[in-house]
């Protein structure tokens, strides 16, 4: 389930322990590991990510799955399209 810190804007806050944020052409994942950036533009998800903030990570393809996957629910859940494209 997710909510927003305030109702027109703010983080996308998921009861599973990670945010999202609206950037531009960009939507920012985080949780305890840091905050890792995707590229969003025109319903078009960018994959893999650039890490942002947190200790400097090597993601494992599962990992990024999983965020890939989070990111695309929240952004759902938001009412929008949106497809993966992974580079």
């Amino acid at each position: 389930m997710f909510k927003r810190r305030w109702i027109w804007f703010g983080k996308i806050i998921s009861d599973e322990g990670f945010t999202l944020a609206y950037g531009n052409r960009s939507i920012t994942y985080g949780d305890d590991r840091g905050s890792f950036e995707f590229g969003l533009e025109g319903g078009l998800l960018f994959s893999p990510p650039f890490q942002r903030t947190g200790e400097h990570l090597l993601l494992s393809e599962p990992e990024v799955d999983e965020m890939v996957e989070r990111v695309v629910r929240g952004i759902i859940a938001e009412g929008h399209e949106v497809q993966v494209y992974r580079k």
